[in-house]
C-alpha cells in the first residue's frame, strides 16, 4: 500500500501559535476542510512539540490566526463561485434542499 504524507492545504503562523486547514476526502470523493489550532514549544532537551493547550497570553495570537484561516477561507470561497459556502452560522445563503419534505399550512 502506497502511503500518502499528509500535508495541510493551507496554514497561518503567528509566534508560536498555527492554524492549519486539512482537505479530508470521504470513500465516495466528497471533500471537506477542517481546521486545526496548535501551540508549539521547545521541551529542556531541545525537541519540537505541538500542543492543543494554550496559555492565557497566547488567546490574542489564536484569535488573530483564526480570523486570517476565516479570511483565507473566504477568498477560495469567492474564487469558487459555482458553490459558495457560508464560513459562518450567521452569514445568509438560500438553503439548500435538506431532503426533508415541507409541511403543508393546515
Amino acid at each position: 500500500m502506497e502511503k500518502r504524507e499528509n500535508k495541510p492545504i493551507h496554514e497561518v503562523r503567528l509566534g508560536c501559535i498555527r492554524g492549519s486547514i486539512w482537505s479530508n476526502e470521504s470513500k465516495h470523493g466528497r471533500s471537506w476542510p477542517t481546521v486545526t489550532v496548535s501551540r508549539s514549544y521547545k521541551d529542556s532537551d531541545g525537541e519540537w512539540h505541538d500542543v492543543k493547550s494554550y496559555r492565557s497570553h497566547d488567546l490574542p495570537c489564536v484569535v488573530e490566526v483564526l480570523v486570517q484561516v476565516m479570511n483565507w477561507f473566504r477568498t477560495q470561497v469567492e474564487a469558487d463561485v459555482q458553490d459558495p459556502v457560508p464560513m459562518h452560522a450567521m452569514d445568509e445563503r438560500t438553503p439548500t434542499n435538506t431532503g426533508r419534505k415541507k409541511r403543508r399550512a393546515k
